[in-house]
This record gives C-alpha cells, sequence and structure tokens, in this order.
C-alpha cells in the first residue's frame, strides 16, 4: 500500500494548499491514468487569511517545504508539508505579492515580485522586489519600483541571475514596464526588454536544460476603477537565447489578430522542444454608459477562457496549437440589467 501526498495551489480567497492522500494497491498504479486517482481526497490544510493565492513554490529535495504568495497577506511558509504555515513576511512594508521564485541551485534565496498582477480594480501596488538568503528570516528591498510583479524566474544553475515580469502601474501608461533582469543577485537590475509604455510583462520562464534561453509573455492592458481594456498589438511572445541580451519577437505559426494576457512555461520533462504559450483573449472597453451603471465593472474577456493555447519547438515556431482566435468584436455582449432580471 503507498500513500501520496499532494500539493495543489487553489487561487480562490482565503488562499489555501490543498493536500490528498490517496492509497493505492502498488507502486506502478500511480502512473496507469486517471484511473489511479479515483480514491483521492482533498482537504483544506490553511493559511485562513491573506487573500487570494498568486504563486505556491515547493523545494525540489524538501518535500515538507512549500512557499506561498498572497494578494493582500505577504508570504507564508510551511516546512511540515502544510499542516502549519508560518507567516514570514509581515515586517516588510507591503502585503501585496504577486510572485516568488526559489532559487533551484541553493532553496534558501527566494526572490519576491510584491504587487499583485491580477488588476482588479481594488489592485493593491506593490514595492518592488525583496530578496531572502536565509530562507525568510530576514529580507533585503533590492528593487524599488512601484507597480506589478506578476512573475519571477531564477537561473537554475546561479542564485545570483533572476528575471522579473515587471507589469508595472495597472492604472496608466509607464515606460518602467518590461522585463528585468539582475546578474549580481539583486544589487542591480536592467530593463532587458520592453514594449512601450502602455505594455507590461505578464510572464517570463527559463529554460532548465539551457538557461541562456529565456521567454517572456507581454500584455497590453489598461485599468481604471470602472472598468479594463485587456489586449492590444502590444500583447506578444519574445524569447532570448543569450540570457536576456538580445530578444525576438515571435511570430511564426502563432495566432494573428490582437492577443491579450500571455502566459509560457517550458516543460521540464522535454524543455528543448516542448514550450507552452497561453494567450489571452483581447478585451474591449466597456461602453460608457456601462461604466456608469456598473462601479466595478470586469473586462469581457475575463468571463472566457484562454483563445488559444500553442506548443512551440525550441526554434520558437508552432508545432500544435489549442482553440483558434476568436476576435473581441465577435465576442457575445453581455445582457442588460433589465434583461437579466426578466429572466429572473
Amino acid at each position: 500500500m503507498t500513500t501520496i501526498r499532494m500539493r495543489v495551489s487553489c487561487g480562490f480567497s482565503p488562499p489555501f494548499l490543498c493536500a490528498a492522500s490517496l492509497a493505492l494497491a502498488g507502486d506502478d498504479d500511480l502512473f496507469r491514468g486517471p484511473d489511479g486517482f479515483k480514491g483521492i481526497k482533498y482537504r483544506w490544510v490553511g493559511p485562513a487569511v491573506g487573500g487570494r493565492a498568486t504563486r505556491v513554490q515547493g523545494v525540489p529535495g524538501s518535500p515538507g517545504v512549500y512557499w506561498l504568495a498572497t494578494a493582500a497577506g505577504g508570504i507564508f511558509k510551511s516546512t511540515d508539508g502544510g499542516v502549519r504555515f508560518k507567516p514570514v513576511f509581515d515586517d516588510q512594508p507591503v502585503a501585496s505579492v504577486g510572485s516568488l521564485a526559489v532559487a533551484p541551485s541553493n532553496p534558501s534565496v527566494v526572490y519576491v515580485g510584491t504587487g499583485e498582477a491580477n488588476i482588479r480594480g481594488s489592485v493593491k501596488p506593490g514595492v518592488g522586489i525583496f530578496k531572502t538568503t536565509d530562507g525568510g528570516s530576514t529580507w533585503t528591498h533590492v528593487f524599488k519600483q512601484e507597480g506589478q510583479i506578476g512573475t519571477m524566474a531564477v537561473d537554475p544553475r546561479n542564485p545570483d541571475i533572476a528575471f522579473a515580469a515587471v507589469l508595472g502601474k495597472a492604472f496608466g501608461p509607464n515606460p518602467q514596464r518590461g522585463v528585468y533582469r539582475t546578474k549580481d543577485g539583486g544589487k542591480t537590475w536592467v530593463q532587458v526588454v520592453a514594449v512601450d509604455a502602455n505594455t507590461g510583462a505578464s510572464d517570463v520562464a527559463i529554460d532548465p536544460s539551457n538557461p541562456n534561453v529565456v521567454f517572456a509573455g507581454f500584455w497590453q492592458a489598461r485599468r481604471t476603477p470602472w472598468s479594463m481594456t485587456s489586449g492590444g498589438p502590444g500583447s506578444s511572445l519574445r524569447v532570448s537565447r543569450d540570457g536576456g541580451d538580445t530578444w525576438k519577437k515571435l511570430t511564426e505559426g502563432l495566432p494573428e489578430g490582437n492577443w491579450g494576457k500571455v502566459g509560457v512555461a517550458v516543460a521540464p520533462s522535454n524543455p528543448g522542444s516542448r514550450v507552452r504559450a497561453d494567450r489571452g483573449r483581447e478585451g474591449r472597453p466597456l461602453p460608457v454608459e456601462r461604466r456608469r451603471k456598473v462601479l466595478h465593472a470586469r473586462q469581457r474577456a475575463a468571463r472566457h477562457p484562454p483563445a488559444a493555447v500553442v506548443l512551440l519547438d525550441d526554434d520558437g515556431r508552432s508545432v500544435e496549437s489549442g482553440r483558434g482566435v476568436v476576435p473581441a468584436s465577435s465576442a457575445p455582449e453581455r445582457p442588460s440589467t433589465a434583461a437579466r432580471r426578466s429572466r429572473r
């Protein structure tokens, strides 16, 4: 009989991790497909405060250690597999955290990007990047910039090299948006690629087998207290093959038209030939009359799943794609308030 403990990040409020225990007849049963997971049961293990869970990461080789970033509660750490979570960021001057990354070569080194990048009308700005070298006991404010940071990535061989996907200030244009890199452990940060003042970096991923290959997603977006515009010509996917010095926009085999929010991940099992890129649907700003009626209106694009999922080869060419692009003009209009009430 084998018992397997799993961790699943659940992005709801309050943030929590789900622990699952599964009893199997033999070790090989785990790999026999969905039937092997029929006995799985989830239970809530906490923590009970902090708002949405924005990022969770374990530590290879240390199955009891988990880090959790939250939208409004800082950073939590568990060293006993999720039985207890301890806040380790409360002494810092910011509570909104958008990302964290544990250095693969030294898990005591963790970079934290503040400012949640899920830009709702009530989103709280961050104040830059923090770093710990002692597993969260002490923190250093290594990069000071107001705005949102959605993803951090650390070179798997060198904990002094890290990248930050800086979305920037959500409520207006700012030239500070883009991908930043440090090569000296956070002492200095350089903007290595940017699109324009209206487009921020939404994701960054390093090829674990070749850290000179770095992918970056970009998102053209603008938030107001009553509406949001998502997508445009600035949204794109780019790649660097020299560690971030130079970048190329990828277009071959990818969907045409304006994109929304772009996410990218490199498959650890086959990094040289499989890169997953999620291209969010482009959204349009809400009409003026609707902005007046609905203060916290959500963008129409957010009600739909990503419009395209693309697998790329190691040259950045599309080898497989998911659902095609649906232009914003064909997105169904939301019924008026009067129409919705008449259906009740």
